[in-house]
């Protein structure tokens, strides 16, 4: 939902993590996100740790002239910002990209930066990239150009996809289902590939193909929770309104 008013091999490996080594910036950082969560109870803790965060950041941004993560947002780098909300519910992050590089300065120690195995089949490059390399049992994918990406929403999904047998939660608004803002169990792997080895990469089919479960609107309203995570930015327009969005939202919490 846009913000219309209305509501190659992975790069691994130290190249983009950071500088972890004892002592070092990232090593404090890390110290301090173990330290602020200490002593909560264990489940949340082993939760945590099956849930990964998933930045697709692979668009051409042809309408908007640059990175579309990387345009500030409420005085940050849109993709810090995502990465920073993801953090609240995932024990890691990473951003799947054409040009990872690109991101390295905005998300620092935050996320670890890969670029598509199987690249220029949209979001579902991301997503096959992501699970290739990952030991996590769920991951919580988004866009690179959604400014409102929830925490709590996802943490409400994530207990809908542990109670049931789907191989995906989609969370819709309106009629539009959302799958960039989606839980999916690492699981499918296999058929993603499958989909885009037979050279058909649209997610909406394959997610119906699979059994997903789609959440609606009524349901996510019925739990408080805010349907502003659909809301995405494509043209300087929509943008604008984004950003005056974050603003305001940023100012009443002043």
């Amino acid at each position: 939902m846009a913000c219309s008013g209305a509501g190659g091999p992975p790069c691994r490996g130290n190249a983009y993590r950071g500088d972890r080594r004892h002592g070092g910036a990232a090593s404090r950082r890390c110290g301090q996100i173990r330290a602020r969560y200490r002593g909560r109870a264990g489940g949340e803790a082993m939760k945590r740790r099956m849930l990964k965060g998933v930045i697709v950041a692979g668009g051409l941004n042809t309408r908007m002239g640059q990175a579309k993560g990387l345009m500030p947002i409420a005085g940050q780098p849109l993709i810090g910002r995502t990465v920073a909300e993801m953090h609240k519910v995932c024990d890691s992050v990473v951003v799947v990209a054409n040009e990872p590089e690109l991101y390295a300065a905005a998300v620092g120690s935050g996320a670890e930066l890969i670029a598509d195995i199987i690249p220029h089949k949209g979001p579902m490059s991301g997503l096959h990239a992501a699970l290739s390399g990952s030991s996590h049992d769920y991951h919580w994918v988004v866009g690179c150009d959604m400014p409102f990406v929830s925490s709590r929403v996802a943490a409400w999904l994530l207990r809908r996809l542990e109670a049931g047998a789907a191989p995906a939660v989609i969370p819709c608004a309106g009629e539009q289902a959302h799958p960039l803002h989606g839980l999916y169990r690492r699981t499918c792997l296999p058929s993603v590939e499958a989909r885009i080895r037979g050279g058909s990469t649209g997610l909406i089919r394959w997610l119906h193909e699979i059994g997903a479960d789609f959440a609606t609107e009524q349901e996510l309203a019925a739990a408080g929770l805010d349907i502003d995570f659909a809301l995405s930015f494509n043209d300087p327009e929509q943008y604008a309104r984004c950003a005056a969005k974050a603003e305001a939202r940023a100012d009443r919490s002043l």
